[in-house]
């Protein structure tokens, strides 16, 4: 269910890593949990969802503590466990016009996993709000409570990301060592 985890513990182990950049395909960065396998947990036992639970919160935890700057490159709508990892990413780019929400609870479940990341990232209010109402709110919002620090057009959003991040790995290689 997490191939992301499995590709952060290579990166992890990579010393020539100077940046790691999440970003998705196609109109979505992330939609969160798989509707279907999310179905099929129904039949898991408490301990099963738990372990199932700590398994998610561990691949959340080693974005966060990573050794090199996390970019997130979001070329889309970011939802639900999308937004988690927006919330540990060191720095955030958007596409215009995607759109980003607690969109869980729409489904009757609280984003209990990544709570932790997105209030630290938004504060408690605004987590608050959001993670009750489950509203869809567009870039320019997710900017305003600091969710994304960077919005470009969508004629411009490949380009001034790839600019970004070609600059940000120039200055790391300068420095490696302030970040291991």
């Amino acid at each position: 269910h997490y191939p992301l985890r499995r590709q952060r513990q290579m990166c992890i182990r990579d010393s020539d890593t100077s940046l790691v950049v999440l970003t998705g395909e196609g109109k979505s960065f992330c939609a969160g949990a798989d509707l279907n396998w999310m179905k099929s947990m129904i039949s898991y036992s408490q301990e099963e969802n738990i372990e199932d639970s700590k398994k998610l919160a561990e691949m959340f935890t080693k974005i966060n503590e990573c050794k090199v700057p996390v970019i997130g490159k979001i070329n889309g709508h970011a939802l639900g466990g999308g937004v988690g990892l927006l919330a540990v990413c060191d720095y955030v780019m958007a596409k215009d016009g995607g759109k980003f929400g607690f969109t869980e609870v729409n489904l009757g479940l609280i984003p209990a996993v990544i709570s932790p990341f997105c209030i630290k990232k938004i504060g408690v209010s605004q987590a608050r709000a959001l993670f009750l109402s489950g509203e869809k709110f567009g870039a320019s919002k997710a900017k305003e409570i600091n969710l994304v620090h960077q919005i470009y057009s969508a004629d411009e959003f490949e380009s001034k990301s790839h600019e970004f991040i070609k600059k940000m790995e120039s200055l790391l290689l300068k420095d490696r060592d302030f970040f291991l």
